[in-house]
C-alpha cells in the first residue's frame, strides 16, 4: 500500500527534522510504522494543546473552554476494564501508552500547538532524596529501587517525546517542582543539548490561586516561558496559605539530629494545576507558538527523502533504558501494518 501523497510529504518532513536534531533511529522507526499503519490516524492537525500527565486535567479543560482543540493523557483517565491490562494505553510506561502519546503529538497542528508535559516527579524531588539517591553527578539514582528505575524509564520516554514535538513544529513545556532533579537526567540533558536553545522559568503556583505556595519550574523551546513567573511571593501571603493547614510536606528531626522531610496527605493534590494557570497558558498560546525556536534543516538534508535518511542511520543506540525495542516490536506486530517499499529497511531482529 502506498502512503497518500500529502501524508508522505509530511512524513518526509518530520523525518528530516528528527534527523537534523539528532533524534535516534528507533524514534524515526516508530514514526514510520505509525504512518504505515492503516488503523492509525496521524498528521490530521487535530490538536492545538496536548497535555501529558494531565492529572485532573484543569489545564486542558480551560484550554477547551477557550476554544482550543485538546488531547490529554494520564493514568487516572484509564477506563476500569483497562486498569489490569499489561497494555494500559494511558500509562506511558507501556508500549501502547508511549505510542498513544506519540500519536497525539503527530496529530498536533503543524507549527501551532503547545504540549505540556508534567512528568511524574515523585522519584526526582528533594523530599525523596533519601530513597532515590539522585544527585547532579548521578541523576540516575539508585537503580535497585523500583520507583527510581520507573522514573528513569519515564524520563527517557519523555525525552523522545520532546524530539517529536520539536519535529512537528510544536512548543513544549516540561514542568516539575522546583527541587526536581529531572533536568540532570542524561537523556533529558541529551535532548536539551541537541536542541541548543532551551529556556527555563520558575514560579510560585500560589500566584495562580493554588492553596499550596509550591515553587515550580519548566523548560521549553520558547522564551515566552519567562512570562509564567509572576514575581516574588510576599511573606504575608505565604503565612495566609500556611494558616489553611494544607501543607504538602513537613519537616522533622531524625534520631541523629538531621533535618528531614516527609510528604503529607496533600502532597499528590499539590501537583494539580489550578484553573487560573490554564487560563494563563490559553492567553500565551499564540505567543508560545510564534516565539518557539525554529530549527532549519540543512539544504543537503532537505534534498533527501525520508527513506534515504533512514537508510543512512544505524541502530547503535536502541534507547534500551526506555525499553524502546519492546515498543518497536509491539507496533511491528500490528496486523494493519503495510510496510511496502519500507520493508527492506527494517531488520527482522535487533
Amino acid at each position: 500500500m502506498a502512503i497518500p501523497l500529502g501524508k508522505s510529504h509530511m512524513l518526509d518532513d518530520v523525518l528530516r527534522k528528527l534527523y537534523a536534531n539528532g533524534a535516534p533511529k528507533i524514534l524515526m522507526a516508530l514514526v514510520i510504522l505509525l504512518a504505515l499503519s492503516e488503523n492509525v490516524v496521524i498528521f490530521s492537525e487535530a490538536y492545538s494543546f496536548i497535555e501529558i500527565f494531565s492529572g485532573k486535567g484543569w489545564a486542558s479543560r480551560v484550554m477547551r473552554t477557550s476554544g482550543f482543540t485538546t488531547a490529554q493523557m494520564d493514568i487516572l483517565l484509564t477506563v476500569p476494564e483497562m486498569k489490569s491490562s499489561v497494555q494500559n494505553y494511558m500509562d506511558l510506561l507501556t508500549d501502547a501508552g508511549f505510542l498513544l502519546a506519540l500519536t497525539c503529538i503527530l496529530n498536533g497542528k503543524t507549527d501551532n500547538f503547545l504540549c505540556l508535559v508534567g512528568m511524574v516527579c515523585s522519584s526526582f524531588v528533594t523530599i525523596n532524596k533519601g530513597t532515590n539517591k539522585r544527585y547532579p553527578y548521578d541523576a540516575l539514582g539508585d537503580h535497585a529501587v523500583s520507583s527510581v528505575s520507573q522514573g528513569n524509564q519515564l524520563a527517557t520516554r519523555c525525552a523522545l517525546l520532546l524530539y517529536s514535538i520539536v519535529a512537528m513544529g510544536g512548543c513544549f513545556l516540561l514542568e516539575q517542582p522546583r527541587s526536581s532533579m529531572l533536568s540532570w537526567h542524561p537523556r533529558i540533558r541529551e535532548v536539551f543539548l541537541a536542541l541548543k536553545q532551551v529556556w527555563s522559568a520558575s514560579w510560585w503556583m500560589a500566584h495562580y490561586y493554588s492553596v499550596f505556595p509550591k515553587r515550580h519550574i519548566a523548560w521549553g523551546n520558547s522564551q515566552t516561558i519567562g512570562k509564567l513567573d509572576l514575581g516574588v511571593l510576599c511573606r504575608a501571603y505565604q503565612k495566609k496559605l500556611a494558616s489553611l493547614g494544607k501543607r504538602s510536606a513537613k519537616t522533622y528531626r531524625s534520631g541523629d539530629g538531621k533535618k528531614r522531610f516527609v510528604g503529607t496527605v496533600h502532597l499528590k493534590t499539590s501537583g494539580n494545576y489550578p484553573p487560573r494557570f490554564g487560563r494563563k497558558l490559553a492567553r500565551l498560546h499564540s505567543e508560545f507558538c510564534a516565539t518557539r525556536v525554529v530549527h532549519e534543516v540543512h539544504p543537503n538534508i532537505a534534498k533527501m527523502s525520508g527513506q534515504d535518511l533512514f537508510h543512512l542511520m544505524d541502530w547503535n543506540d536502541l534507547w534500551e533504558d526506555g525499553d524502546m525495542p519492546s515498543v518497536l516490536a509491539w507496533i511491528r506486530g500490528n496486523t494493519h501494518l503495510q510496510l511496502g517499499s519500507w520493508r527492506p529497511l527494517f531488520p527482522t531482529e535487533l
